[in-house]
């Protein structure tokens, strides 16, 4: 009787230790989940910027070894009062589109125009026409003003096509500029004999002017070339506003159809310069631009792996200092045994009655 009382007794403590530790185990396990949400929550960030270099190291040969694959668009504004910049940037706010000012260095109000443009992300494109020596004297001292404005300035110089010449395109590289614009039957771009880039310009002036050749054309080279809005047009009424509007319209569904990527002046260099790149300069600079973001792959890697190296803790019971994978043998190796002393009690029981 009293061995059958003391298993009785036994088996009851061994069966609170269970429950104790079954409620344990949820515990930890609530636990676990709120840690593993943490790190997940802490990785993220640098699993995403992790994903975005992988893809951008898989885009890079084509980036490096492909060149001209899209065109590229600068939207321009030539602009002869300072209220003009106030007009087109409620015109093109909206669409969030930066345009590359325009501005003659031989105008009267060019420091007028100038300030207006202050504090705007914008370019300024410098142009100066007729290009005689006289106006070709103010081309420097411009440059020097838009660089102490603080405004961006254009490497490049919008030559017209009335002044175009040898003799001209020697003068801009003599100025310090890496390019220039000329006008051309088809929208294009090129380097010169003496490494002098250039692409295409239109002023866009009249509505009959076909844009959708223009664009055509830009497309079917994929080349660069820059769109500049003459404001001249808009005072003398030639153009309306919305004229203005549908131009925009037109350029913008260029660029929502892949057909075209809206530029800055200093990207197009860039473009045309890269496409200028004899394979070994391609190689190396492809090279060079792997090493560096596969150094950062590897920080980021090491940053990720420190912080899942965290997941050992979340999967330890650090009060009895087990892993969980051995708390839950032991849950079960407990269960087993109160198993078998409440068989063997009840074996017993029908033993004793069986014998009376």
């Amino acid at each position: 009787m009293k061995a059958r009382i003391a298993l009785i007794i036994v088996a009851a403590l061994m069966g609170l230790a269970l429950a104790g530790m079954v409620y344990r185990s949820n515990a930890i396990e609530a636990q676990r989940s709120r840690h593993i949400m943490e790190l997940q929550a802490e990785a993220r960030p640098y699993e995403v910027e992790l994903e975005s270099v992988r893809n951008e190291l898989k885009d890079a040969e084509n980036q490096f070894f492909t060149t001209h694959e899209t065109a590229r668009l600068a939207l321009g504004l030539y602009a002869v009062e300072p209220e003009d910049i106030t007009w087109a940037e409620l015109q093109l706010e909206a669409r969030g589109l930066s345009p590359v000012l325009v501005l003659d260095c031989a105008s009267d109000r060019f420091s007028e125009l100038l300030d207006a443009a202050s504090g705007k992300d914008w370019e300024v494109m410098l142009t100066a026409s007729p290009l005689t020596a006289e106006t070709a004297a103010m081309i420097l001292p411009a440059m020097e003003q838009v660089d102490a404005s603080g405004v961006k300035r254009s490497d490049v110089f919008l030559l017209r096509n009335n002044d175009f010449s040898d003799e001209a395109v020697q003068a801009v590289g003599a100025a310090g500029f890496k390019g220039f614009t000329r006008y051309q039957s088809a929208a294009n771009s090129g380097t010169t004999e003496d490494g002098l880039a250039w692409f295409s310009y239109i002023f866009y002036r009249s509505a009959q002017t076909n844009l959708g050749s223009w664009l055509a054309s830009l497309v079917g080279n994929s080349g660069a070339m820059i769109i500049t809005l003459d404001m001249e047009a808009i005072h003398s009424g030639e153009l309306t506003e919305q004229n203005v509007k549908r131009f925009l319209d037109v350029v913008e569904q260029s660029s929502d159809e892949g057909d075209l990527q809206f530029s800055s002046t200093a990207d197009i260099l860039d473009d045309i310069a890269r496409a200028d790149l004899d394979k070994d300069d391609r190689q190396r600079l492809y090279d060079e631009y792997v090493a560096e973001r596969r150094t950062r792959v590897d920080a980021l890697e090491q940053t990720i792996n420190g912080i899942y190296e965290q997941w050992d803790d979340v999967n330890t019971d650090n009060w009895l200092n087990v892993s969980m994978e051995q708390f839950h043998r032991k849950m079960e190796r407990n269960w087993n045994i109160i198993k078998r002393m409440f068989k063997d009690i009840g074996e017993r029981f029908r033993g004793r009655d069986a014998g009376k």
